[in-house]
């Protein structure tokens, strides 16, 4: 048996009668070099929502044959998880609370231990906008506090997020409002980014402030832009009804 602080086969000294090497890093896996066994256990323990992956220690078990064996044991007291619910146009509380439950109920019967979960409602932007304006937060957060911590295995709710999938509806985009202009600059950064046009001072202090920064990714700033568009949206939601001009009047 090898114990070495690499994090790949290509690290490891050459060593003769070798049968299984036990490797560090925070990505579980396992893999083969010739006869032997290469196991990366992954982290023991979870401290936030980097990673959906269930916390083990693996116990390795092995015969005379010289054939190994892994088994994962959970030694966490606490687990962290994301719940993605999925909204649309036609989503209704009863609907989308028991697709809360679901996913809920799937993690607690998976293990004893405690959850600290993350909600992440995801669906077009006109919906989210609503639903944000109608508190859909409180709801969500006052249904799990009231339902799930009572017994155990308790499960905290600790935060909403929203994931818009788009900029918003194509009639939205040609309106003579506030809205309609703010959401044509989006698009147009947005599409002057994927053309490579950006500010080099802009690109620097994005990598300055976000360590996860990736300026050649367009998913990154798709997601981005998503994202600010929809603050803005929810700020300009009181005056989508009214043009600039009415506005101005």
């Amino acid at each position: 048996i090898g114990l070495s602080r690499g994090q790949s086969g290509a690290e490891l000294p050459h060593v003769i009668g070798i049968g299984y090497w036990a490797l560090g890093g925070n990505c579980r896996k396992t893999e083969a070099l010739g006869q032997a066994v290469i196991h990366t256990a992954g982290p023991p323990l979870t401290r936030d929502f980097s990673s959906e992956m269930l916390p083990t220690v693996t116990v390795v078990e092995w015969n005379a044959q010289r054939r190994f064996a892994l088994r994962e044991v959970s030694v966490g007291a606490v687990r962290h998880a994301i719940l993605t619910l999925l909204i649309s146009a036609e989503t209704q509380w009863p609907g989308l609370s028991s697709q809360l439950v679901q996913e809920v109920e799937s993690r607690r019967t998976s293990s004893p231990a405690d959850w600290l979960v993350s909600i992440k409602l995801q669906g077009p932007a006109d919906v989210l906008v609503r639903w944000k304006r109608e508190r859909l937060e409180q709801q969500l957060l006052q249904f799990i506090q009231g339902r799930y911590i009572q017994e155990p295995p308790y499960v905290w709710p600790t935060e909403v997020t929203w994931d818009p999938l788009d900029f918003g509806p194509e009639e939205w985009l040609k309106e003579n409002s506030y809205r309609g202009e703010f959401l044509r600059q989006a698009n147009t950064i947005y599409e002057e980014i994927c053309a490579g046009n950006l500010d080099c001072e802009v690109l620097n202090v994005l990598a300055e402030s976000d360590e996860d920064f990736d300026g050649k990714n367009p998913r990154f700033w798709e997601e981005m832009i998503r994202e600010a568009a929809f603050q803005g949206l929810e700020v300009l939601a009181d005056l989508s009804s009214s043009t600039k001009r009415e506005t101005q009047a």
